[in-house]
């Protein structure tokens, strides 16, 4: 069956207050969506990217996707790539590879009238999620009413955003671990934040304190230093990194070298569901464990189809968007999300509250 229409929109939707990490303060998340239809049916694939990511798609896929065959998507992921290789693959080009690959897979799963992890290969009944958000600007009440609405979903392990002085996220560390009690776990992320030095100082602390998760404690550009810190961690605490990873190369540099003890995949970015499953198997070999990286609702559908999967991760910012702007199929019980039984594809549809914050739409 041919592809009929494809439709790409962006939205920007406002934070409730401005979000800091250790490198970055944004007042707004931004959204782009791709929508593929073949007779009667619609696949729906998203990214978290700028509305320059959407124009990607329509000057240089669309074209490429209309009026293909639905049983050539992998051909259609590759003719684009092919198109693209003067402008590189990465960045906005795998942002716009991974929406397309996404509503391809939808697309594909309701045309065959099954749900995603049924066209996959479903290996697991649910995915666990940690509760991530935690920003550095945050009151106590903004921390209390994130971890209150995660611990409702049963999530018992956290994630805080760091990247001040040592000093000043240590205190901040010992007041959420107070939070979110004894018995629950906690991880940091400093996006990149740290002077190597200053870095392995610092998880030497976090270790004392219990903490087993430091994500990304400086920039996953310097693998030289990361090595460095690899051979100097205390046992306990994990190296986590991969959310930047656009294609393949870039998870094998990660595994090859030893770089990291948790791999995070990030199907928004590394080229779909597609560029996810590979870096799947590829951790596999390498028997490194993987976590799925922010867009939770996207995550979920594919998690139940990856065996090497640790934990996802439930973004407070996507969780919101998601949870106010999509139609969705599945719930949580006790920290695990677990997908609708009879659901066709991802089950997700945008909801029509998403058209006020639309900013971009293209129709071919």
């Amino acid at each position: 069956m041919r592809i009929d229409a494809v439709t790409v929109k962006a939205f920007e939707f406002p934070t409730t207050h401005p979000e800091r990490d250790g490198t970055l303060v944004w007042k707004s998340t931004k959204l782009v969506t791709v929508e593929v239809t073949a007779g009667n049916k619609l696949g729906l694939g998203y990214t978290y990217a700028d509305q320059a990511t959407g124009e990607f798609i329509a000057e240089h896929a669309l074209a490429l996707i209309k009026g293909s065959e639905t049983s050539d998507h992998l051909q259609i992921v590759e003719k684009i790539k092919r198109q693209c290789r003067n402008l590189g693959n990465s960045g906005v080009a795998s942002m716009a590879l991974s929406a397309v690959d996404t509503a391809l897979w939808d697309l594909k799963a309701c045309l065959m009238d099954v749900s995603i992890q049924e066209l996959l290969g479903k290996r697991r009944e649910s995915v666990p999620f940690y509760g991530s958000g935690l920003f550095i600007d945050d009151s106590e009440e903004e921390l209390r009413e994130q971890i209150k609405a995660f611990q409702v979903l049963g999530l018992r392990s956290f994630k805080m955003k760091i990247g001040q002085t040592a000093e000043q996220d240590l205190e901040r560390i010992k007041k959420v671990k107070a939070m979110i009690g004894e018995e629950a776990e906690l991880f940091v992320d400093a996006n990149g934040r740290y002077h190597h030095r200053e870095a392995l100082w610092l998880a030497h602390q976090l270790a004392n304190l219990g903490v087993t998760w430091f994500e990304e404690p400086i920039t996953s550009d310097d693998h030289l230093h990361m090595k460095f810190l690899q051979e100097h961690f205390p046992p306990r605490l994990n190296y986590v990194a991969g959310e930047y990873a656009n294609q393949q190369s870039d998870f094998f540099t990660l595994l090859n070298q030893g770089l990291v003890d948790i791999l995070q995949v990030d199907a928004t970015r590394c080229e779909g569901v597609s560029g996810a499953l590979s870096a799947c198997h590829l951790a596999r070999a390498y028997n490194v464990p993987v976590s799925t990286h922010c867009a939770p609702l996207l995550h979920a559908q594919i998690g139940c189809c990856l065996d090497n999967l640790q934990i996802s991760e439930h973004f407070w910012d996507h969780k919101r968007i998601e949870d106010e702007f999509f139609i969705s199929s599945g719930h949580f019980k006790e920290g695990q999300f677990f997908p609708a039984q009879k659901q066709k594809g991802f089950g997700w549809a945008l909801g029509p509250k998403s058209k006020r914050y639309q900013i971009y739409e293209l129709t071919a």
